[in-house]
């Protein structure tokens, strides 16, 4: 599905508000089907007629207002999956979010819309609708499957299920023609004939469930010979790895001279485990009576295995798709904080008779809020760039105590602003402390620990720098660590902060700015150095960020004795 041929149902009861939406989709894509309802009732009549593939709607509507009409369009088989995005100018936005995604919504925009804002919503929500339809497609395509062999099956089923009935009745007739005997016999041979070379796994068992017969594909899918499975019983009658409900069900429906149909989990002769589709049936005498059972399976474990991998598939695309799609919404208000606090402030500053106290004030919150979209925008290039496998190593001499100094001197004043203390440990003296790494991917590394450090923290202390070198296990990594007394981390969320787009708090509950993509940046930058990160947490106590680098001393240092006091001795 292309952006350019999408179909957009726009539900608002003001028609210049209307008019303004379709010019801006219009401008964006301009081959884009704009179809448009001033209220609920008609909105409600286009879509379930038109099926968009996106609608925008307003809350706020005579009649019935749009938490309504998108609680009724989820609600309905034909719209249930097109994606709703809900447009207001109500200020209470955090309230009336709450009640959009409660209605089943996936998007909200706020009013005046802002063109690069409904872009991004309406690209988000084409990505969720074409894995939607995706998703659909695929489930009919394999429901297609498996019921074309389920027929193949049955088709054999029935095929054996005659034969059967044709040995029996010529039996009968074995008794009253010793002509008919041998006829029986060359028609005996034939369809056993047809029998031992199909593709399926037949057996027969008597009333017991004993095997007295099984054709060579049952053989060679099993893996056991002829004589070590005729006279012993069936595992698949007896259902071993099925729970005893499963036998239990599974006998008494036979024994009522009934079909039993389903997927039977058995065990090969060399404990592999495998999935097949069986057709058990009950051989009926002409006397009525229930003489043998004859199964006929399928191997399916194939077909089980492609069904779990396009479900794991299909999550793991969904799982992206949300990612990207919170980013959006993410990057959104991340870039329009900023920009509406150097706006906003620049425009007082405009204003007559300001003191200098209060001129120095603005001016220092847009600078504010200029660094944070700098280095929003930073992060945005240097995640696309590793990516992209554009970034570039420069390995040089660089002073670890040097850097570590200047990082502890730039962020003293902030952490001191919020009470707390910031404290480095450089245990090499300063004429050992040079190593050959990337002297700027070590700053970028420290700054971003540290900077988290002091965004989840509010009291207590932060320390950072590298462990002693008679402390470290492997001598030839340098171990550096950025500790502090913030909110921990959650065992749960251990596994998933260094993956891009991911945060500590995120959600409907998120309480910090930021993209989440510092420590994806640090890991990547730390992989390309050589070394690894990892963290210690617990949640309400604090964090601790550990990550390596190959300890090089540089040719013009001296050389670090790696020996302990006691070696020393």
């Amino acid at each position: 599905m292309q952006h350019e041929k999408i179909k957009i149902l726009a539900i608002d009861d003001n028609s210049d508000n209307l008019i303004i939406i379709r010019a801006l989709i219009s401008e964006v894509f301009p081959n884009a089907i704009t179809m448009t309802a001033l209220n609920g009732v008609k909105g409600l009549e286009i879509a379930f007629e038109k099926a968009p593939d996106i609608i925008l709607l307003d809350i706020i509507m005579p009649g019935m207002d749009g938490y309504e009409v998108c609680k009724k369009l989820k609600a309905h088989s034909k719209t249930a999956d097109i994606p709703v995005v809900f447009i207001t100018a109500i200020k209470d936005d955090k309230r009336n979010r709450i009640k959009a995604l409660e209605a089943g919504a996936e998007g909200f925009l706020s009013k005046p819309v802002d063109t690069s804002e409904l872009t991004a919503q309406i690209r988000a929500m084409m990505k969720i609708r074409e894995a939607t339809i995706m998703k659909k497609n695929e489930k009919e395509r394999l429901e297609k499957l498996i019921e074309e062999r389920t027929s193949e099956l049955q088709k054999t089923h029935s095929e054996t299920l005659n034969l059967l009935k044709f040995f029996q009745a010529e039996n009968e007739k074995r008794k009253k023609s010793e002509a008919a005997l041998k006829e029986s016999e060359e028609q005996t041979r034939l369809f056993k004939r047809a029998v031992d070379s199909s593709s399926v796994s037949i057996i027969i068992t008597d009333l017991e469930g004993n095997i007295i017969y099984t054709n060579p594909f049952f053989l060679k899918i099993s893996g056991y010979e002829k004589d070590e499975v005729i006279g012993s019983a069936s595992s698949l009658l007896k259902a071993t790895l099925q729970p005893d409900t499963f036998y239990n069900n599974l006998w008494k429906r036979i024994l009522s001279g009934k079909d039993w149909m389903g997927e039977i989990k058995n065990q090969k002769k060399n404990g592999e485990i495998y999935w097949v589709n069986a057709v058990i049936s009950p051989i009926i005498s002409s006397s009525g009576e229930t003489t043998n059972f004859v199964i006929v399976t399928e191997d399916i474990t194939q077909k089980k295995q492609l069904l779990e991998d396009l479900i794991a598939a299909k999550e793991k695309a969904e799982e992206s798709d949300k990612l990207k799609t919170a980013f959006l919404a993410n990057m959104s208000h991340e870039i329009r904080t900023p920009m509406n606090g150097i706006l906003g402030f620049a425009e007082l500053l405009k204003e007559p008779d300001l003191t200098s106290e209060i001129q120095q004030k603005y001016i220092h919150i847009i600078e504010k809020s200029g660094a944070r979209m700098l280095n929003i925008i930073n992060n945005i290039v240097d995640i696309s760039k590793i990516e992209a496998g554009l970034i570039e190593i420069n390995i040089s001499d660089s002073d670890i105590n040097e850097q570590i100094d200047f990082i502890y001197s730039f962020f003293k004043p902030e952490v001191e602003e919020k009470k707390m203390q910031l404290s480095c440990k450089k245990p090499l003296p300063d004429e050992k402390a040079i190593i050959r790494t990337d002297r700027e991917k070590l700053f970028a590394i420290f700054t971003n620990l540290v900077k988290n450090a002091i965004k989840y923290s509010n009291q207590g202390t932060i320390e950072f720098g590298y462990l002693p070198v008679d402390l470290i296990q492997k001598p030839e990594s340098l171990v550096f660590f950025v500790k502090d007394t913030g909110i921990g981390i959650h065992k749960d969320k251990i596994g998933i902060i260094f993956e891009r787009f991911r945060q500590v708090s995120e959600g409907k509950n998120r309480h910090y700015e930021g993209a989440g993509l510092g420590l994806s940046i640090s890991k990547s930058y730390i992989e390309m150095l050589g070394g690894s990160i990892w963290v210690e947490s617990e949640e309400g106590i604090g964090s601790c960020f550990y990550f390596t680098l190959p300890f090089c001393p540089a040719k013009s240092a001296p050389p670090v004795d790696l020996r302990t006091e006691n070696e020393k001795k």
